[in-house]
């Protein structure tokens, strides 16, 4: 059993729970009942093979987007790596806000605090995205000619800010996933993306 799990971890796959019964087989005489039938799927893909007679229960994946409205703001763990955070929080929390009840003013200061960070670090993948495009437009320019010395100084820059976004993203997903990075590997995101989904599924 340990080693089939194992099979399904290193596949990404993600066991899907059943709605409206606990079992999908049942002996004849209804002495004995278990779940056999499971579905095990990948992000990418599914696929369904279909079945005319079976003593099994048949498995309906039924695929639907909810809206849950809004997403509740939640504090990144790797913001506390940035050495300005303490005064990124403070000068946020020190704005002047509106509201005549303690707990109005108690909004207004969440508020921009919220707003400052999401001002501050952005979007991780973003970022990412935007430093690489940069990078590679030094790169190529460093092949045909010779950079001068500022260029050379924002091309290390520019590779030292990479490494730490993706260190930050990694830490992200391992705080979705409510995993130890270290256990896992240090970039074995795909494991993380999996927790994160399936832990979705179960909610």
């Amino acid at each position: 059993m340990e080693e089939f799990n194992l099979i399904i971890r290193d596949m990404e796959l993600i066991d899907l729970p059943l709605v409206g019964k606990r079992f999908t087989w049942f002996k004849s005489d209804g002495s004995m009942m278990s779940r056999l039938d499971r579905v095990l799927v990948s992000e990418r893909y599914v696929e369904v093979i279909p079945r005319d007679v079976s003593d099994h229960c048949p498995l309906i994946l039924n695929h639907k987007v909810l809206n849950w409205g809004p997403k509740p703001f939640r504090f990144n763990n790797c913001w506390l790596s940035h050495s300005g955070i303490e005064g990124v929080v403070r000068s946020a929390w020190e704005k002047q806000v509106q509201g005549t009840w303690a707990a109005q003013r108690l909004r207004g200061k969440l508020l921009n605090v919220k707003n400052t960070l999401k001002e501050v670090f952005g979007n991780v993948d973003t970022k990412i995205k935007s430093l690489t495009k940069e990078l590679k437009e030094l790169d190529a320019k460093n092949e045909d000619y010779f950079l001068v010395e500022s260029e050379r100084i924002r091309q290390k820059e520019l590779v030292d800010a990479i490494w730490c976004a993706r260190r930050n993203k990694l830490s992200l997903l391992s705080q979705k996933a409510r995993v130890r990075c270290g256990k896992y590997g240090d970039l074995n995101s795909k494991y993380f993306h999996a927790c994160i989904t399936g832990r979705q599924r179960r909610n």
